[in-house]
């Protein structure tokens, strides 16, 4: 186990003073006497943990002081130790070494020193303003010898970019998950897409703890045109993205960045865990990774495809990072008429043939929650049956491709009428309103559109197996 423990140490004086609020007094005028002493005693108290750190008698010990005499006063906190170090569900008697690593300048009393990250944050919750923030460019964090001016004025490793719509409740938990990255050159894009609730002056309060951390707002329009924006704006020699309820698994972008020098590669791709809850309060954890690591050029995609598709690699768009020049070089972006689903299907299917060489990870390094009441991949919206047919579209001209030119035989058939289940869910989504009619409907315009009139011509069909066979028929 890593960490410092936190232990009360022995001060005899300390304990001497302080032994009066044991004492059983009764009049009005002792306990005023005592809420006195006690309110000034609170000053002393850090005072003299300021006062240590300016000494620099170490972080450490400085730390232990001070929480010897806070913690008495703040016990019944139960956020206390969270607030301390910036971070979320630490336990309560052990700090992290790595919650260290982040130093900041800080005023006292017109005197300056250094002390970890989040002290200043909850020394301010405790006392009012008795520390003052110095300005965002004079601030100085230790990111593995380089100051927190040069990795600004620097290009960033990797740009992160976090598209935010009113996900208040879980926002934190996204943003401490990029914070907590063991590589600390990266630069998060927090794109406020006209959040109605306190998520955009949540990200505002990023920024300015944090000078990595940049804010755009914007009013609303949907997923594609706020990654849009992000990749307009991201500065890193790569780009990566997380939804705003998931989580990095804290090595991520230091594994994925060091296999993108090492093998030269464009992409790198790594597993992803999937925590899913049910009406009926059901839970169910899963992990979409590949055995052994596989590692393509393009030429290889096409015998590698039935591996790199089962390794969920087209599924999602946050389980990869990207080389910036990519998306510069072929202005590939993102579908700006797709609302809602199927716009990392579409993207990465377009993505596929274009880097030069690929690494997919056999390496869990993102955890993607679907919660019923909030995510979206659960709730319907009219625009997922265009979208489902564009990405159909999309994968039909790849598979086409790859025939013609790597010599595969892959035939559309089967992966359509995967399309076709896909859209029958769609209609048993929360907020689908429609009727037999209204279904019946959208199922004629999807049977008109040219990558699904396979369905039109019987000797297509089988070799399919007998479910799929006569859905198709149906359909």
């Amino acid at each position: 186990m890593t960490g410092w423990e936190i232990k009360r140490e022995s001060n005899a004086a300390f304990d001497e003073d302080y032994s009066f609020t044991q004492q059983n007094l009764g009049s009005s005028a002792e306990k005023d006497e005592i809420k006195n002493k006690e309110r000034n005693l609170k000053n002393q108290m850090i005072k003299s943990a300021a006062n240590g750190l300016i000494k620099i008698i170490g972080i450490k010990r400085c730390y232990h002081y001070m929480m010897k005499y806070v913690k008495q006063e703040t016990f019944q906190d139960s956020k206390w130790i969270a607030s301390a170090v910036g971070g979320a569900g630490i336990e309560r008697e052990l700090i992290e070494r790595k919650y260290f690593d982040n130093m900041i300048e800080m005023e006292f009393e017109g005197k300056r020193f250094y002390a970890p990250e989040g002290y200043e944050k909850y020394l301010t919750n405790l006392y009012g303003d008795y520390m003052q923030m110095p300005p965002k460019e004079k601030r100085v964090a230790s990111h593995r010898g380089k100051n927190m001016v040069e990795v600004e004025n620097n290009i960033p490793e990797i740009s992160i970019i976090m598209p935010v719509y009113n996900s208040e409740t879980f926002l934190y938990l996204a943003v401490e998950s990029v914070k907590r990255q063991t590589m600390k050159e990266w630069e998060l894009l927090l794109i406020d897409d006209g959040s109605s609730d306190a998520s955009g002056r949540l990200c505002d309060a990023y920024a300015k703890e944090d000078a990595r951390i940049r804010v755009f707002h914007q009013e609303n329009q949907g997923i594609t045109k706020t990654r849009n924006r992000g990749i307009k704006e991201a500065r890193g020699e790569f780009i990566t993205f997380i939804d705003n309820d998931d989580e990095l698994v804290e090595d991520i972008m230091e594994k994925s960045c060091s296999y993108a020098k090492k093998y030269r590669a464009d992409i790198v791709k790594f597993g992803y865990r999937v925590e899913e809850d049910f009406p009926n309060g059901a839970k169910e954890v899963r992990d979409n990774c590949i055995k052994q690591q596989l590692i393509i050029t393009r030429e290889q995609c096409g015998e590698e495809y039935q591996n790199i598709y089962r390794s969920g690699y087209f599924n999602m768009i946050w389980n990869g990072i990207y080389r910036r020049t990519l998306f510069e070089d072929k202005k590939l972006m993102f579908d700006e008429s797709v609302i809602m689903g199927y716009e990392d299907w579409i993207f990465n299917n377009q993505m596929y043939l274009i880097p030069k060489r690929q690494v997919i990870m056999d390496y869990v390094g993102y955890i993607h929650y679907q919660r019923y009441q909030h995510s979206t991949s659960k709730k319907f919206h009219p625009n997922q049956i265009e979208a489902n047919v564009k990405a159909a579209e999309a994968e039909y001209h790849l598979l086409r491709r790859m025939n013609q030119e790597y010599g595969t035989t892959f035939t559309w058939v089967l992966r359509a009428t995967d399309y076709l289940i896909d859209i029958l869910f769609l209609f048993e989504r929360r907020g689908c309103n429609y009727g037999y009619r209204d279904k019946k409907k959208a199922l004629k315009w999807v049977r008109s559109q040219k990558v699904f009139r396979i369905f039109h011509k019987k000797e297509q069909l089988g070799n399919l197996p007998k479910q799929r066979k006569w859905m198709a028929v149906l359909f």
